[in-house]
């Protein structure tokens, strides 16, 4: 992970623009294509934020594909701790883990383009068998492909396969996958939900609004049967509920174009794989 030093005359330029929009200081936290959010961003994140000092309200211009399920707590918990008002600023994509990010604010901005996504997550195990694609990794399941799966099996077997011939459907199903990697799975959804209710609770109440926090953790992770399916700013706003500000004006625009010329410092600099800025 590589933090990038002084900024642009075009990026200080944009992040002056959209700090004069919002009337907030403003942190950029973009991700190479093909890395992933992990324990390592938060360090460069702090120093940012403690160069920027306490701010009555603070933005997370934020691009990523996701990560591990563990970070986007830490990530919000950063944030909070230096903001009193947060907003998350999504030019294109903030799938799976940088959408747990995006739902710690207060307030997530989004145009046309804007990308959150379901934050079901994908696990790794070393008892599962290996990626056809680099098979010194293990292979990558879908926690709700898994139980899909799963509950596929029992509705289908249901009064139709006496008892021994399911014994072989799950003796087949454990051939392939060890039991002890489908329990390692399967706990990572429950750690979902958590997640998700840990960062919500830091700007709704626990307790006034435990059932609205269930209802957005169960959406979340259950309602969408795909991972690559995609929510735009309306099924955000009006589905989920979430508060979204859509902006198709000026901001949006110096939204887009900011990430554009973090692309194409990742494009110069093949070796930079995030970076992390502010003023």
């Amino acid at each position: 992970m590589v933090e990038r030093g002084a900024l642009t005359i075009q990026q200080r330029e944009l992040i002056d623009t959209i700090e004069g929009f919002r009337k907030s200081k403003l942190v950029v936290m973009v991700l190479k294509e093909g890395v992933s959010l992990r324990d390592g961003i938060c360090r460069p994140l702090y120093q940012q934020l403690r160069k920027l000092g306490k701010q009555d309200r603070l933005d997370l211009l934020l691009s990523s594909r996701g990560g591990s399920s563990e970070v986007p707590a830490k990530v919000v918990s950063l944030l909070r701790g230096f903001g009193a008002n947060i907003g998350a600023l999504i030019p294109y994509r903030a799938h799976s883990a940088a959408t747990h990010i995006a739902i710690g604010a207060d307030e997530i901005v989004m145009g046309d383009l804007s990308e959150l996504s379901s934050v079901d997550p994908r696990r790794g195990h070393p008892l599962l068998p290996p990626n056809p694609q680099d098979p010194d990794k293990p292979l990558m399941i879908s926690v709700q492909d898994l139980r899909h799966c799963m509950a596929f099996v029992k509705k289908e077997a249901e009064g139709d396969l006496p008892p021994e011939a399911m014994v072989g459907v799950y003796k087949a199903l454990f051939d392939k996958v060890d039991p002890l990697a489908l329990g390692a799975i399967e706990r990572s959804y429950d750690l979902s939900k958590q997640v998700t209710a840990k960062i919500l609770e830091t700007h709704m109440h626990p307790e006034k609004d435990k059932d609205r926090i269930e209802e957005l953790a169960n959406l979340l992770s259950d309602h969408y049967k795909s991972h690559l399916l995609q929510i735009g700013w309306k099924e955000a706003k009006d589905f989920l509920g979430l508060n979204v500000t859509y902006d198709e004006g000026e901001l949006y625009e110096s939204m887009i174009r900011l990430l554009e010329l973090y692309e194409e410092t990742f494009q110069v600099e093949r070796a930079m794989e995030i970076e992390i800025a502010g003023q």
